[in-house]
């Protein structure tokens, strides 16, 4: 029997759903989202990095909006 590890990476969608609101309080919502999308962007290229050291290794990402599911 061949192992599998999964990596659930669970997001908002800017512009949809609020993100890093506490963030947004003090630098202002557009600069919160930007440094959201940037962490999305960093997260995602650690996931496929350690896809690569690790084969058996499933990437999902969980969207909090149905309607971004595409």
């Amino acid at each position: 029997m061949r192992e599998t590890n999964a990596l659930v990476i669970f997001v908002k969608t800017p512009g949809i759903s609020p993100v890093k609101t506490r963030l947004a309080k003090s630098i202002g919502t557009s600069k919160a989202e930007e440094f959201y999308r940037l962490s999305l962007r960093a997260t995602e290229a650690r996931a496929k990095a350690l896809a690569q050291v690790i084969p058996s290794l499933a990437v999902y990402w969980a969207v909090a909006e149905e309607q971004c599911l595409a």
